[in-house]
């Protein structure tokens, strides 16, 4: 049980943390590929 709610915890606490970073990801990429296409 300890570990399944750790588990769980640590499951909910990872979306809003995991957001952000895939914004920043999704911004360098697109940033990246924008320098591609224009050079």
């Amino acid at each position: 049980p300890l570990s399944a709610s750790a588990r769980s915890k640590f499951y909910v606490r990872e979306p809003p943390h995991d957001r952000p970073d895939w914004l920043k990801v999704g911004l360098t990429l697109g940033t990246s590929v924008f320098l591609w296409i224009y050079v």
